[in-house]
């Protein structure tokens, strides 16, 4: 009871102190909560949803047409209730007057008379059982201007023109529906193009579902109640034979909403960091605090106290103010979580609906709050220490040797902040790169903080007087100034990262160099008898330049002599890039020589001599995900057709020159009899002649893939910009905690700072100088932090674009210098107002209450 009776009067008198202390954990734990509230939530609701967003209870999948004998093997499946087969494939559609012509890439997907068979695709006008026509998604029929076409009208010129029907391959087809609602759409952000729905035998009928097509099968079965789903993925799987993959709801939607997944971790680590660093400004001042309870404990100890009196007190207190941080920050945090869906909201699956109010992540907030614990249990301990001699003491403390305990109380907080970092990571190997990135750069911002104080000490004797003296302030609690720059530091890195990041990856797709080296426009699946037309097409149109590549599909059945399916088997624990890129659908090609933007990191590439060999050349990193070295024969199924080649080469790719590479490459003589199709590339600077050229192409060749780069750049650019989003969010939240820290910090140091005040105009100083000291110390506080920050940012953004997007990198400094001012004048504005009460005080009236 003494103990709670001691916190509670500390707490009364104190408040102000501990409410800015509260507030800036509070803001932290409500980024943590917000941010982990959204991800659980969403997590949840794919889980819950995903017999909903696959629209079955388990799918069987194929590349191409060579399954359509799927529904035939998977007849005697045990359970099966109904089955659907839907082909999905991206094809061009076009719609409009020759004036004003409109075409667009879809993706399309070609149903049966089952689909679909769960509930939840929602049409306008509502279509009965089975789906007849062609149905567009709400967002293009909005952008093109689309209605439904009459029931039972014909395909036509006329309705083309009115918006009422589109022409896709080698007809026109009414628009029979607008999509409002489509839970089986993938909840990537990066889809191709929007999605058209249309029945199987129309498709068929238009010439898009042939053997030629880039399609995707999918063979979609519900089970009768009472099925065990692991029991029938499994018979699957037996039916349907090698080749096919077979997935369960669950592992089928949690595929699907990989991208999400990502997203949401990218999200978890910011608000994890965000509050790491509030945690780390509190820490800062309630050890300041703390430690300044030493003459109260040393009293206490004369009136007779027992030594863990002072202990058991101030930890309660720390501890009450530690949860009610936690609750206050869930509360904002949890409202939060609910607007974030808002912002992302494009991002996610409409099935999911919105996210509720998420539960608390348990273990994270566990051992998050264990972590701020054992920061807080030394200097606690040190109270225990006090004794009655304290008070008789003038000057300085000696210095205290520590407790043995000490470090290894700062090593179990580290690792256990490390363990949440590495908790939200894909596998081990990210986390502990990220963690230890997350480390290394506090510590480099700390570090360069504590060198700057440290050159301004040096160069104090040369700078003007107001300026020492703001210096002086900022090197007498050197320690805690460089932790509030790094906290500062940090969020405007945050910031500036993101922005930096995000335009050098979307400056450089969307430049445009003139030189006829940056295609942005791509025809997929180009039939070797429609080259000759599609040239005399470029030509009139005035195109006059163009690159190709002959294109073979196949698939990778063997590496060094070991089946692809039983290297898959025997190592589970594999990274699922590369089993998707070992069991995916490759894409082969050959040329005499290497494009400008390849070159040989390994090997020899082969010799234009006309002679044939069996030799492939593999890009990098596509042959350290499949585990392909130098010297290992691979195996492919190229129509049928086995076919054989020795990796004698590895190649270093630069994917952003936007020409035609590709993962594998075969001598020429290898595929000379193999089916192919080409790839053609144009730079068409001018984006009316660019259009014109896409709709000419899909009127004459409706099945040729037209692909402009400028609609990817504009999606991709979109999701970059609500991540930047949220991040700024978030690195906002990163700045008020910081700021309120510096706030807490100054009203802690009140009491000296006027004291200063009050000897310095006892020395003779004026009001002006102490304040022009006042607005250098501010300005030098939040500036030089941001500035460091900053110059990290952009350098960062500089290497990541350079060596991991292989990107001309060139952060504009513009946002930088305008994050810089804005920080200075927000530490400025917050430090005066701060300080005006010290200001005000006559020195005679300080120098009494000493």
């Amino acid at each position: 009871m003494r103990a709670l009776r001691l916190a509670g009067r500390e707490l009364h008198h104190q408040r102000s102190r501990f409410l800015l202390i509260a507030l800036c954990l509070a803001v932290g734990f409500a980024a943590f909560f917000a941010t982990f509230g959204f991800a659980r939530a969403v997590q949840v609701g794919i889980q819950r949803e995903s017999r909903t967003l696959l629209g079955a209870d388990l799918v069987v999948r194929h590349r191409g047409l060579g399954a359509e004998d799927l529904p035939a093997r998977l007849a005697s499946l045990k359970g099966r209730a109904a089955q659907s087969l839907v082909y999905e494939f991206p094809t061009m559609a076009s719609g409009g007057t020759s004036e004003a012509p409109l075409t667009r890439l879809v993706e399309a997907r070609a149903v049966d008379g089952a689909y679909p068979l769960l509930p939840g695709l929602e049409l306008e006008p509502a279509a009965g059982s089975p789906l007849k026509g062609l149905f567009v998604d709400a967002g293009l029929a909005e952008a093109w201007g689309l209605k439904p076409a009459a029931p039972g009208a014909e395909g036509s010129e006329v309705l083309l023109a009115g918006r009422r029907a589109l022409r896709l391959g080698t007809g026109i087809v009414p628009v029979a529906g607008v999509i409002r609602q489509d839970p089986g759409a993938t909840a990537s952000p990066f889809a191709l193009g929007p999605r058209v729905i249309l029945d199987l035998d129309t498709a068929r009928e238009l010439g898009l579902v042939t053997a030629r097509a880039r399609l995707s099968t999918r063979l979609l079965i519900t089970l009768a109640p009472g099925t065990p789903l692991e029991s029938a993925v499994a018979e699957a799987r037996r039916l349907a034979g090698p080749g096919v993959r077979v997935q369960g709801h669950e592992e089928a939607a949690s595929n699907l909403a990989r991208p999400l997944r990502n997203l949401n971790r990218f999200i978890q680590l910011l608000g994890l960091g965000t509050l790491l660093l509030a945690a780390m400004g509190g820490w800062a001042i309630l050890t300041a605090f703390l430690e300044g309870r030493t003459r109260e404990a040393a009293i206490l100890r004369c009136l007779g106290a027992p030594p863990d009196l002072p202990v058991r007190a101030y930890g309660l207190l720390a501890g009450g103010l530690l949860l009610g941080s936690m609750l206050l920050g869930y509360l904002l945090g949890s409202t939060f979580a609910l607007l974030l869906p808002r912002l992302l909201g494009d991002l996610l699956p409409a099935s999911l609906g919105p996210v509720g109010w998420p539960p608390p992540p348990l273990l994270e907030t566990a051992v998050a709050l264990l972590a701020l614990a054992l920061l807080l249990l030394p200097p606690l301990l040190r109270l225990g220490r006090a004794r009655p001699l304290d008070l008789l003491r003038e000057g300085p403390e000696p210095r205290r040797s520590g407790l043995p305990f000490q470090s290894p109380a700062a090593l179990g907080a580290a690792l256990l902040l490390a363990f949440l970092v590495i908790r939200q990571a894909p596998n081990l190997r990210i986390g502990l790169y990220t963690a230890l990135g997350f480390a290394g750069l506090l510590a480099v911002v700390y570090g360069l903080s504590r060198l700057v104080l440290l050159g301004y000490r040096r160069l104090l004797p040369r700078l003007p007087l107001a300026l020492r003296l703001g210096l002086g302030q900022l090197g007498a609690r050197p320690g805690l100034t460089a932790l509030l720059m790094s906290v500062l530091g940090m969020a405007v890195f945050l910031t500036l990262a993101t922005q930096f990041v995000k335009e050098d990856l979307i400056a450089p797709l969307a430049r445009q160099r003139g030189d006829g080296t940056r295609a942005n426009l791509f025809l997929l699946d180009v039939p070797p008898e429609s080259r000759e037309e599609l040239f005399q097409q470029f030509r009139a149109l005035g195109q006059t330049s163009w690159t190709e590549a002959p294109l073979v599909r196949a698939r990778l059945t063997s590496i060094a002599g070991k089946p692809v399916a039983v290297r898959d088997a025997e190592q589970p624990g594999e990274e699922e890039r590369g089993r998707s890129f070992r069991n995916r659908e490759q894409n082969l090609s050959w040329r005499p020589r290497l494009a400008d933007s390849e070159r040989i990191v390994a090997g020899v590439y082969w010799p234009d001599d006309g002679q044939p060999r069996g030799e492939a050349s593999l890009e990098e990193g596509f042959a350290q995900s499949i585990g392909a070295r130098l010297g290992d024969e691979l195996e492919l199924d190229v129509a049928g057709e086995p076919l054989r080649a020795t990796v004698t080469s590895l190649r270093a790719v630069r994917w952003t020159s936007f020409q035609l590479n590709f993962f594998i490459l075969l001598h020429p003589s290898l595929l000379e009899d193999a089916p192919t199709t080409h790839l053609l590339a144009l730079e068409v600077e001018d984006p009316a002649r660019r259009a014109r050229i896409a709709a000419e192409v899909a009127a004459r060749h409706p099945m040729v893939t037209v692909v402009d780069v400028a609609d990817i750049v504009a999606r991709v650019g979109r999701v970059l910009d609500l991540v930047a989003l949220v991040a700024r969010v978030l690195a906002g939240l990163m700045m008020a905690s910081a700021l309120l820290v510096l706030g807490a910090s100054l009203l802690a140091g009140r009491l000296g700072r006027a004291r200063d005040l009050a000897l310095l105009r006892a020395v003779g100083a004026s009001d002006r100088l102490l304040h022009w000291s006042l607005v250098w110390e501010f300005l030098v506080l939040g500036g030089g932090s941001a500035a460091l920050a900053a110059a990290q940012a952009w350098l960062a953004a500089r290497l990541y674009g350079r060596h991991v997007l292989d990107l001309d990198a060139r952060p504009d400094p513009t946002l930088g210098l305008l994050l810089m001012g804005a920080t200075a004048l927000l530490t400025l504005g917050l430090g005066l107002l701060a300080s005006r009460r010290s200001l005000r005080r006559k020195p005679l009236e300080v120098l009494r209450s000493e």
